[in-house]
């Protein structure tokens, strides 16, 4: 997974975007349902974290990997402030993902937006990851609040799975 740095007149808040460091990616383990409770915490058995390989853009990206198990409420976040002047308006964030290997269906992943200071969760549209075996880029649109800077980007196991 990369994040896409071209957006044409836009700012990107997420910096650690190309793979080539973890940053402030973390993983989580939410309680196990459809949709994130906040995208912190807990004692996730997956992992998310950077692959040297040339498999998408440049020689890093992110590998998100879960065991054959059911690991639906887990996922991986990133905290990230906005500018003051983008307080109130309409926030789109895009990235590119590959399926690697394993077994993914249709809508297992998913898309959210935590506000922070409001700790109110925000569903972007579109906000279901589909399965795919070419590069696919993936763009959402978000609110944000009129009195808040401090939001949370998670990628959330929303389907009870148990493949890899």
């Amino acid at each position: 997974m990369s994040f896409d740095p071209s957006f044409q007149g836009t700012k990107n808040y997420i910096a650690d975007r190309d793979g080539t460091k973890i940053g402030k990616w973390v993983t989580y383990a939410d309680a196990a349902q459809t949709n994130p409770v906040d995208g912190t915490g807990g004692a996730p058995a997956s992992t998310f974290a950077v692959s040297t390989d040339s498999t998408m853009r440049g020689v890093t990206n992110f590998l998100w990997t879960h065991s054959a198990a059911n690991r639906q409420g887990e996922g991986f976040s990133y905290d990230f402030s906005i500018d003051p002047s983008d307080k109130g308006k309409v926030l789109q964030c895009s990235f590119e993902y590959l399926i690697s290997s394993g077994t993914y269906a249709d809508n297992d992943m998913s898309v959210w937006i935590y506000d922070v200071t409001n700790a109110v969760l925000i569903q972007p549209a579109p906000y279901l990851i589909k399965n795919s075996g070419i590069i696919e880029k993936f763009a959402v649109e978000f609110q944000t609040a009129s009195n808040s800077t401090s939001y949370r980007l998670i990628f959330h196991v929303d389907t009870n799975t148990a493949t890899a």
